[in-house]
């Protein structure tokens, strides 16, 4: 069996490649779990901001008051 005094070159280049290989996965995985979180929380910050304007729209058809009585004056007035 021949012993190796120096490891050449394509050795050293495999050794690198072995080690950056899981780490480049390990990197993407994580990435993409985060692409993954930031999308639920877009969504749901956008499910709030409907609600939000959706409660808007209520309270301000709730809220706005019909003044009958001069409604029924000027028909009144109209009429004679």
């Amino acid at each position: 069996m021949p012993k190796l005094k120096k490891a050449d070159l394509i050795t050293t280049l495999l050794l690198v490649f072995l080690f950056l290989i899981p780490v480049i996965v390990f990197i993407i995985i994580t990435i993409n779990n985060n692409i993954q979180h930031f999308s639920k929380q877009n969504e749901t910050i956008t499910k709030l901001k409907l609600l939000d304007k959706d409660f808007n729209n209520f309270v301000a058809q709730k809220g706005t008051f019909v003044n009958y009585d001069l409604i029924n004056d000027k028909i009144e007035d109209f009429k004679k």
